[in-house]
Parts: structure tokens; sequence; C-alpha cells
């Protein structure tokens, strides 16, 4: 039975890859879309990260909303917001321009 880790191309073994949990599009400034993967938990709710460490998707207690930010847990700077449900379009707060849509990667 395997260990459960996968082998890279050079031979050597890690965890194996997250697979996509979210896609981010739209027409976005600064550009925040692409694929998601699952990061851990933050305030209670999963949180995401796009693949290249540069974007999260998480969930703010501060005022109940989802955040799509360069930064985990700091939504000021250029960021989008959308209410209680994780999938769908998500409002750019200034200097964030363009209609960011979060839905489901998985296949």
């Amino acid at each position: 039975m395997g260990s459960g880790r996968g082998k890279s191309a050079r031979g050597r073994t890690g965890p194996p890859a997250q697979p996509i949990a979210y896609n981010v599009t739209g027409t976005l400034e600064p550009d925040a879309t692409g694929n998601y993967r699952k990061g851990g938990t933050h305030n209670g709710k999963p949180y995401y990260i796009r693949l290249d460490g540069a974007w999260f998707i998480w969930w703010y207690i501060g005022t109940l909303v989802w955040v799509i930010s360069a930064k985990l847990d700091n939504p000021d700077g250029p960021s989008w917001t959308r209410g209680e449900t994780l999938e769908g379009k998500y409002n750019p707060a200034f200097p964030a321009t363009g209609t960011a849509t979060v839905a489901s990667g998985r296949t």
C-alpha cells in the first residue's frame, strides 16, 4: 500500500498536490484571476490561496463577508467582497476594479 505521498519529476517524494478548489475570473485590476487551492482554516472557515501564493479568498469576520485580497486577514488595499456565500460575483473595493467571479474548480 502506498504512503499517500507523490513522487516529483526528480524522484523525490512530497505531499500530493492540493486539488483546485475554486477559479476566479473577470477583468480585474490588479489581476487576482486564477486557480485557488485550500490553504487552511481562518476565522472558523476554510481559506483559499492562489497557486502562486499572491492572492487569498478568506472569510472576514469583522463584516461577515468573503474577501479576495493579497493579504490574509487584511481587506485594506485592492480587494473584492461578497456576502455569506463563497461562490458568485464579488464587488471591488477601491482601488480594485472589475467584478470578480468565483466558481468551483472541482471536476
